[in-house]
């Protein structure tokens, strides 16, 4: 009974390994199938846009969505002003002339090798992106104006978002913060 059993297993695989005969107009007619189906997306989506729905939701469900609406709503209003994003003003000289006592300070960088450089300081919160300087004639010197308010300022320069330094020309801030070489400008009071 196990050869007869063993002859069946082996018949059955053979069958199973062959190939196949196939019909050689089937591939033809699925090619054909498949080019005459016309794909209507556009007509599809927009029918199914323009289609009206009813959208039901518990009790529960209307009070989270309030809730998050209220919170959104509610740190938009209250987010750290550090965070805010503020308009600069239209130039240092309108914005000197709008406040009483502030005046434009000119900073000004030599640093040949630089593809970018950044002012940093107590007076934009130390952000790299908030006042970058500006390349001018001379190849390597980087400048910006910015309008102060009267009295100390600790500042440094970023150069190519990595590296943190003093200004050569100025005098060094007491207490670097975090290590961090920094410099001090002294703004003083009174009419531009």
């Amino acid at each position: 009974m196990l050869d007869e059993r063993d002859e069946l297993i082996e018949a059955i695989a053979r069958e199973l390994r062959a190939t196949p005969a196939a019909d050689p107009a089937a591939k033809a007619r699925v090619i054909a199938a498949v080019r005459g189906h016309r794909v209507r997306w556009p007509a599809t989506w927009w029918q199914w846009l323009r289609t009206r729905r009813t959208v039901r939701i518990s009790p529960l469900g209307g009070l989270a969505v309030a809730a998050g609406a209220a919170a959104i709503v509610f740190a938009a209003q209250h987010i750290s002003p550090a965070h805010r994003v503020v308009a600069p003003p239209a130039s240092p000289a309108a914005a000197a002339a709008a406040a009483p006592g502030v005046r434009t300070v000119q900073f000004m960088l030599v640093a040949p090798s630089a593809s970018r450089v950044a002012l940093v300081g107590d007076f934009n919160g130390w952000d790299t992106h908030a006042t970058p300087l500006h390349a001018v004639a001379a190849r390597g010197v980087w400048a910006v104006e910015i309008p102060l308010r009267p009295g100390r300022h600790a500042y440094a320069f970023v150069v190519d978002d990595s590296t943190w330094m003093a200004d050569p020309v100025a005098a060094r801030a007491p207490g670097d913060d975090f290590g961090a070489p920094s410099s001090v400008i002294v703004v003083e009071g009174g009419a531009t």
